[in-house]
């Protein structure tokens, strides 16, 4: 047993670091791990057939419905320019301390579109995102992505 990673605690208590499995994954590449959306495809077809997952890998119909499974968890939930925008009207309304709505919020996030766009780190990397349909304003930026944003 490898003890390195092991941490002590006041309690007596022992907690294991999550490096122990990372490098248990990395080592043993014949082992498949499923990310969430597989493993709970892998269950639902699991409980509805009654089979055991060797079985239910090798049938060709859960196969496929366990790829999609798999590569429906790997999408991003945002893309970048959801999260480019999500930071401005963040970076808003920490500094109002008011909502996305109120017009304080939104006059700070027409001043930060405006010093981003202006900036040379702001036009590389505002351009790299929306190449077309840039918000123009913050009435635009809220209309497109206010609505997804959530503190």
């Amino acid at each position: 047993m490898d003890w390195e990673d092991d941490t002590y605690y006041d309690d007596g208590n022992i907690r294991r670091n999550s490096q122990r499995k990372t490098r248990r994954i990395a080592n043993d590449p014949s082992k498949h791990y499923p990310n969430a959306n597989e493993a709970k495809a892998l269950r639902r077809i699991m409980s509805r057939t009654g089979l055991n997952e060797e079985q239910v890998r090798l049938h060709p119909q859960y196969r496929k419905e366990l790829s999609l499974a798999q590569k429906e968890g790997q999408k991003p939930k945002r893309t970048d320019a959801e999260k480019w925008c999500h930071d401005i009207i963040k970076d808003a309304c920490k500094e109002t301390r008011l909502a996305k709505e109120h017009p304080k919020t939104i006059e700070v996030i027409d001043r930060i579109l405006a010093e981003r766009k202006s900036g040379s780190w702001g036009v590389s990397y505002f351009f790299r995102f929306f190449i077309s349909g840039a918000p123009e304003n913050a009435k635009v930026l809220l209309e497109r992505y206010g609505k997804t944003y959530k503190k």
